[in-house]
């Protein structure tokens, strides 16, 4: 063989090793992806689980707590129709349990604060605890 040739074989045979090199290098980088992406789409579902667990924890709490408000309208005192002992056990004061009774009708709660009776801080200790009818 010339030195021609035998540097062209060379070349060639380095050529294609170097190929079957990239060739394992691109399927080593492959495997390394498919493993990475397996074990994103893992922590994925795992938060997504958490989510949800999460979620289910809120909507019952909301649930619960809308209950409670229902419930609360229907134990309630109707400031248009309630006696003076049962707004002074809800903690008011005679003089204000009086003050409510003669400042009849009320169209809300919130009326006990806009018509003077009782102060917004007093309101709030019993807006939950009383209804208008």
């Amino acid at each position: 063989m010339t030195t021609r040739t035998t540097s062209l074989l060379l070349s060639g045979l380095l050529i294609f090793g170097l190929a079957g090199c990239d060739a394992d290098s691109a399927h080593e980088k492959s495997a390394d992806t498919t493993q990475q992406l397996k074990q994103d789409a893992k922590d994925a579902t795992v938060k997504a689980k958490e989510g949800a667990r999460q979620a289910g924890k809120d909507l019952k709490a909301m649930a619960s707590g809308v209950k409670e408000g229902w419930s609360e309208d229907k134990n309630a005192l109707d400031l248009n129709s309630c006696s003076a002992q049962q707004l002074t056990a809800l903690g008011l004061s005679q003089k204000q349990a009086s003050l409510i009774i003669q400042n009849r009708p009320y169209k809300m709660r919130h009326d006990l604060v806009t018509k003077g009776v009782i102060s917004e801080q007093e309101y709030k200790d019993v807006e939950h605890k009383v209804t208008v009818k």
